[in-house]
């Protein structure tokens, strides 16, 4: 019985040692990193991605209207084409960000005409059109490689949207 009991505290003892050793490297984490894991790299990308975005004045906010576009969609399962006519207004963060934007017009209209050639007249219609905001918006933020310009880029926005069938 002795032998079990000496075994079972020796056991007991390393998983003590073990648990120390493991909170003493927290802790050297912990002021090494200054509290924020996510500088190791660790840490949750969502947080790190959410601490480089930039302050907006909403007061400053501009609208930026893309021209009408007429652009072909997607055929549907029965295999009729269709065409969306669109206006698209993107919220940009003030407007010496838009005065760059604008520069760049060709590239987001390509990036609009794209976006929409991928979907079908189903994929557009009622609340299903969120995600193509949301889509789009992405896609317009990977425009820019600083996470501070494309935090500039603000919302999308369908003011008009028309698809019709093709015979």
């Amino acid at each position: 019985m002795e032998g079990k009991e000496s075994k079972l505290n020796l056991f007991l003892i390393i998983i003590i040692a073990f648990l120390s050793v493991a909170v003493a490297l927290i802790v050297v984490l912990l002021l090494i990193t200054g509290g924020n894991i996510n500088n190791l790299g660790i840490g949750n990308k969502e947080d790190t991605k959410a601490e480089k975005k930039v302050e907006i004045d909403h007061k400053k906010a501009v609208g930026f209207p893309v021209s009408e576009m007429v652009i072909n969609i997607k055929p549907n399962k029965d295999n009729k084409k269709a065409i969306i006519k669109i206006s698209v207004s993107i919220t940009l963060a003030d407007s010496k960000f838009e005065e760059e934007f604008k520069k760049r017009e060709a590239e987001v209209k390509d990036i609009i005409r794209s976006t929409f050639n991928n979907k079908t007249a189903e994929e557009l219609e009622g609340e299903k059109i969120d995600k193509v905001k949301e889509e789009l918006l992405h896609k317009l933020k990977e425009m820019y490689k600083e996470p501070k310009e494309a935090a500039k880029v603000l919302e999308v926005f369908f003011p008009d949207t028309y698809i019709t069938e093709l015979n």
